[in-house]
């Protein structure tokens, strides 16, 4: 086998760069969606930010939405309300064209979330009614559960 590259300089490749120590080599808009879901869960929202923004840069629809999601619960947390509004929107739009539960159901999740750091609280509880409902019919348990422990406020 040999080393093409060797002896030169390897050309860039045709994707943006990531920010270093955030993202493993390899992540993909999927997998960006799940570690800024991660990040936020663990309160380290301003790297949950900087990779929910490559997962809203892909062109995988779904990916886009989570990632979106995400960045507008960190919007909503620094108190932007407007910009919150209008990620969540989109999010909402994108998934709501689609049939995966999981991820509609995950982005009612980000819009309850929106709602509540907005102290709109009856339109948090419809969300995760509405999030509820796609886990329960998806036959997903676990997040069936947590969703209604967040809906019993434990």
């Amino acid at each position: 086998m040999s080393r093409r590259w060797r002896g030169k300089r390897r050309p860039r490749p045709p994707w943006p760069r990531r920010p270093t120590g955030i993202l493993p080599r390899r992540a993909t808009g999927g997998l960006c969606a799940f570690l800024a879901q991660a990040r936020y869960a663990l309160g380290r929202f301003s790297e949950a930010a900087d990779v929910a923004q490559v997962a809203a840069s892909s062109a995988i629809a779904v990916e886009r939405a989570l990632g979106l999601g995400v960045l507008a619960r960190v919007r909503a947390r620094e108190g932007d309300t407007a910009g919150a509004e209008e990620l969540i929107g989109e999010a909402v739009g994108i998934v709501e064209a689609t049939d995966f539960l999981f991820d509609r159901g995950t982005v009612q999740l980000d819009l309850a979330e929106v709602m509540r750091l907005m102290h709109r609280d009856d339109e948090a509880r419809v969300a995760l009614g509405r999030a509820l409902g796609m886990f329960e019919e998806k036959g997903d348990l676990v997040s069936a559960a947590r969703t209604r422990a967040l809906r019993e406020g434990r």
